[in-house]
């Protein structure tokens, strides 16, 4: 995220290897069709709540736009559970 410049494979592979992640394990998942498929439900889902970027974060029936400290969203989470 730190990157301001078009990211290309050769940035996105140096950095997840530089990361600790199985570079060829992310090849593979990229071109998987779940993945495509999560992605894009993701996508619609998104586009169905109104979300104009991230992060955001629905819990229970309320919408949480931008960062959350930890306190913040344990708090949200707890309210989530006791309008149960």
């Amino acid at each position: 995220m730190a990157k301001k410049d078009h990211l290309t494979d050769d940035i996105i592979y140096q950095t997840a290897k530089d990361s600790g992640l199985d570079v060829e394990k992310l090849k593979k998942d990229m071109n998987d069709d779940a993945t495509s498929k999560h992605v894009d439900e993701s996508l619609k889902l998104g586009q169905q709540v109104g979300v104009r970027g991230t992060p955001m974060f629905i819990i229970g029936e309320q919408v949480y736009p931008g960062a959350l400290q930890y306190e913040q969203l344990k708090k949200a989470v707890d309210d989530a559970r006791t309008k149960k």
